[in-house]
Parts: structure tokens; sequence; C-alpha cells
């Protein structure tokens, strides 16, 4: 096994689910007068995991024998737009925008490139055909 470090290095840190809570459901209080746990798995995956593969990428390319490295993150065109009925997910998506963009500037300093991109949605199965119809027109249209 070769420990020399790695000349260069680029990093993709790309996740995404859709919210399966109903945000603006009413609940009825417990005993306690609390309405059930939010799950925030959705916020967990789209952005805290963004963040820890950006954490662990930027301390790996400091060890590159030659200075740098290129970090890409996912995001959403709804990182761009608000989405009022996922608004956990443009929450999250909004966080990892704005995380790259906090970045960038210290980490040119190193030579290490912050990216992000932001794909509009594809109508595909992961979300219901009720859901898609909520959504405003593609913003890219799908071939086949």
């Amino acid at each position: 096994m070769n420990n020399e470090p790695l000349t260069s290095g680029s990093v993709f840190a790309n996740a995404g689910i859709v919210e399966k809570v109903e945000f603006y459901k009413k609940h009825e209080p417990d005993l306690q007068g609390l309405p059930p746990r939010l799950d925030t798995t959705v916020i967990d995956i789209n952005l805290k995991s963004v963040v820890t593969t950006a954490y662990l990428a930027i301390h790996f390319f400091r060890k590159n024998s030659k200075p740098g490295g290129v970090l890409v993150m996912t995001a959403s065109s709804g990182g761009l737009y608000p989405i009022p009925y996922l608004p956990m997910y443009a929450g999250a998506k909004h966080g990892v925008v704005g995380f790259m963009r906090s970045l960038g500037d210290t980490l040119s300093q190193e030579a290490i490139r912050a990216n992000c991109i932001c794909p509009a949605a594809v109508r595909t199965n992961l979300i219901t055909k009720e859901e898609w119809d909520k959504m405003p027109p593609a913003l890219t249209k799908m071939s086949q």
C-alpha cells in the first residue's frame, strides 16, 4: 500500500431525498401540549451529509502533495427558489448553496475550489403524481 498523498483530488458531495413529512399538518398535542417529534431526516441527508463530506474533503485535500482540490456539492433548483410544499427540503438545499458560497473565498486561498450544482426536477416516480401536479412547469424537459 502506497502512503504517498495524492497529487490532486476532487470530491462530489451528492445527497438527496424529499421529505415525507406533512410539515403543515395540524396535530393533537400530547399531555405536555407538544406536537409529535418532527422527522428531520431530509435535513440530515440533504445538508448535514454535504457539510460532513466537505469537512472530510478539505482535510484530505490539505494532505495532497500538490495543493488544492475541487469540491462539488449538489443542491437543487429548490436551493434557489421556494418550494412551499417541501419546506424542509428547500431549506436544506438553500443551506447547501449558502454553505458553498461561504466556503468559496476562504478555500480559494488554498487552491481548493468549491462549486455547487442546482439541477431542476425531472419527472420520475420519486414523488407522486399529485406532488408533481403541484410543481411549476419543468425547467428542463426530459427527452425519450
